[in-house]
């Protein structure tokens, strides 16, 4: 999948430090402002021009995201002008999926990849006042600063087809509980019948209107709000992390790893390879907006249980889109005819677009999230510890 590279003068993507804490998902970093794209067939150059064959006109028109749906309609593009010589019936490989006039037409949008080292307070402002749902779960219009508005640029539609370039950021959020001590001590031979992490929500982040089939590297800033569905995982992690990789203290978690000592990930943050205990995972799907104050209760029976078992009662883990690449200038949820894309759970991908949540969570122990756990303990367990755990149906870790 061709793309067009892109110079940002002010920052190096690679170098934008990002920090994990209390958001999971996936966050775009691109945003079309309008659908209308250009192109301008006079200013080709005779080589183009034959590349084009006879289209030596101007061509406008929008990408009619409205009607397109998700994935399942790839095309999406309606054009203003006549289109008599535009060949509008592309067959059906990836390469001929859009009109060469609309792939090398111009587009405007804004790339949060320019804020540079003020990239996080950029995007965190920018996706609050217009990505964001209401604390009831509702849409709410699109509220553009003027730095935002100062931040429209031009750019080739074929420079945000693929999702290359950065044009997202992967949320994961990492978790460490010690159970090998204290009244509530986890046991060789303790039994988990159920066990869920609680994530009380304080904000939900989806996208607008977009046909993620022709546009994979960016979100759009016109329609109201939605959630595309998205799966999400509980996957153990293997390096034995403490509190200050769960508490945003380590500085840019996502790009420790390597560095010859291996003293942190082997993988692009910790997210595949030895890093990761692919035997351990559960996933849960969201296809809906939360309001803030839900409660979203994750099945970790599996990861608890394994805990106890072989991990001497402390248990690690991550909550994280689930994709099949993760890489820092591109993740993908999906595989379709050999490319690696980005495709609905529908399509056989876990996800499309703009789509994170954020959820309560303090720096003290006291603060974390609590598990609850239908527990069953082992046969020879004292009258006392009997007793300890029996005060509550259901005990809070």
């Amino acid at each position: 999948m061709g793309i067009e590279r892109i110079l940002y003068h002010h920052t190096e993507p690679a170098k934008i430090n990002y920090k994990t804490f209390n958001a999971v998902g996936v966050r775009n970093k691109i945003f079309l402002t309008e659908p209308s794209f250009t192109f301008k067939g006079s200013n080709l150059s005779a080589y183009s021009t034959g590349a084009f064959q006879k289209n030596k006109f101007d061509v406008t028109g929008k990408l009619d995201f409205a009607g397109s749906g998700f994935t399942t309609n790839q095309k999406g593009i309606s054009f203003d002008t006549d289109s008599s010589d535009i060949d509008t019936d592309k067959g059906n490989n990836e390469s001929e999926l859009i009109q060469p006039e609309v792939l090398q037409s111009i587009v405007n949008l804004i790339d949060l990849n320019y804020g540079g080292k003020n990239y996080n307070e950029l995007a965190d402002t920018f996706h609050n006042k217009n990505m964001r749902f209401s604390d009831t779960g509702e849409s709410v219009g699109v509220d553009l600063s003027q730095e935002s508005i100062d931040m429209i640029t031009k750019r080739r539609f074929n420079s945000i087809k693929g999702a290359d370039n950065f044009s997202s950021e992967i949320k994961q959020s990492f978790f460490f509980f010690d159970f090998s001590s204290g009244d509530f001590k986890l046991e060789s031979g303790d039994v988990v019948e159920n066990a869920t992490i609680n994530l009380k929500i304080l904000s939900h982040f989806g996208e607008r209107t977009i046909s993620s089939g022709i546009v994979q590297g960016a979100s759009s800033l016109f329609g109201p709000l939605r959630i595309n569905p998205r799966v999400f995982q509980v996957i153990r992690i293997t390096k034995e992390f403490d509190r200050t990789l769960c508490d945003s203290e380590v500085e840019n978690p996502e790009a420790r790893f390597g560095n010859g000592s291996f003293e942190f990930f082997d993988t692009y943050y910790g997210t595949s390879g030895a890093d990761v205990d692919e035997n351990v995972v559960s996933e849960f799907t969201i296809s809906e907006p939360m309001k803030k104050g839900d409660v979203l209760k994750i099945d970790i029976t599996q990861h608890l249980q394994d805990a106890i078992d072989n991990r001497s009662g402390k248990l690690r883990f991550a909550i994280r889109p689930k994709m099949v690449l993760y890489s820092r200038e591109a993740c993908f949820s999906g595989i379709q005819d050999g490319f690696k894309l980005n495709l609905d759970p529908d399509q056989g991908g876990s996800g499309v677009g703009n789509h994170y949540f954020e959820f309560e969570r303090g720096v003290r122990e006291d603060e974390q999230p609590r598990i609850s756990v239908n527990l069953r303990l082992k046969a020879d367990s004292t009258g006392l510890r009997r007793a300890r755990f029996q005060r509550t149906k259901k005990v809070q870790l």
